[in-house]
């Protein structure tokens, strides 16, 4: 009787251990890893310098009224090939023009690089299926909710609704 015991505790310490591993993990621990990748992303995008030649820099800060230097070479919005300003100016002169068009093929292989590099791409789907499970715990435990009420509804079949009948 005693090794029976032994085995159902044994299996009750097995399913208790796998319950831990297999359970979401906290919606506050997921954030945080969103917010580190985040983190992370920028670190590279930035580590390779500016997007922008030192030249193309001085166009641009001339068009948006940037003074020099005051703009850091990253932080640009580019709305359908127009520049728009961090003051909301948006700018389409074929100088600018010029500038978008060589350096948007540079921007877009970096960001392209980066985002598909094996980390990110392992955290995204990472952080993606901690979320998905997260979700469906919250869908699960509204539905346990829903279960776990006691409606009592009393329906009349017979009832003739019109009076005059």
């Amino acid at each position: 009787m005693i090794g029976g015991l032994g085995l159902i505790v044994t299996g009750l310490a097995a399913a208790a251990a796998l319950a831990a591993v297999s359970a979401p993990p906290a919606t506050g621990d997921v954030e945080a890893r969103g917010e580190a990748l985040g983190a992370m992303i920028q670190s590279r995008l930035r580590a390779d310098g500016p997007f922008f030649t030192p030249e193309e820099r001085v166009v641009i800060e001339r068009a948006c009224g940037y003074r020099p230097g005051e703009w850091d070479g990253f932080e640009v919005s580019i709305d359908d090939h127009v520049l728009r300003c961090t003051d909301g100016r948006r700018v389409d002169t074929p100088e600018v023009r010029a500038v978008m068009a060589a350096a948007e093929p540079r921007i877009e292989a970096r960001v392209e690089a980066i985002m598909e590099s094996a980390e990110v791409r392992e955290t995204i789907d990472r952080i993606a299926e901690d979320a998905a499970a997260i979700a469906t715990r919250e869908v699960d435990l509204a539905m346990a909710r829903l279960e776990d009420l006691e409606i009592d509804v009393d329906v009349d079949i017979d009832h003739d609704p019109d009076p005059d009948e």
